[in-house]
């Protein structure tokens, strides 16, 4: 399924309900496709609600874009941010379903750790602002079809 501007998978809310960070969820990036393809492709309805952060996961990659810049922050390898959060061995076929549910875990921890361990990569994303900026937020929407 072709991924549609007109919602996230999941969306994170400050306690005002103001959005601040979108994630899209993709099975795979298609041949000839790069995370920035599906990122210019949300890029716009991300602007129109008021999004700081976008995050477009795939199997392999995490991309973390700052929408207001234009800019990708950093590529995250999405078996070690969520394979905490995993009963599976390997994420390589898992599900979009599944990898949105292990998506509002990580994120979940990030905004307020749950567990012992500090969740995966949250050094890195503390130094671009991307913690502190959800660390009171509540994850709002959960939307399984997108892509």
């Amino acid at each position: 399924m072709e991924f549609t501007r007109n919602h996230f998978d999941i969306l994170v809310l400050n306690e005002n309900g103001v959005p601040l960070l979108g994630a899209a969820v993709i099975k795979n990036i298609a041949a000839g496709k790069t995370g920035y393809s599906y990122y210019h492709e949300a890029q716009e309805k991300a602007k129109q609600i008021g999004l700081k952060f976008l995050l477009v996961v795939s199997r392999n990659l995490i991309e973390v874009w700052d929408i207001s810049k234009n800019n990708m922050f950093c590529s995250l390898k999405t078996e070690k941010a969520l394979k905490p959060y995993s009963r599976l061995n390997n994420l390589n076929n898992a599900e979009s379903d599944y990898l949105k549910i292990l998506v509002e875990l990580w994120l979940e921890d990030l905004i307020l750790p749950w567990k012992k361990e500090a969740p995966p990569y949250k050094e890195e994303l503390t130094q671009i602002g991307l913690v502190e900026t959800i660390k009171k937020g509540q994850i709002e929407e959960r939307i399984y079809s997108c892509i």
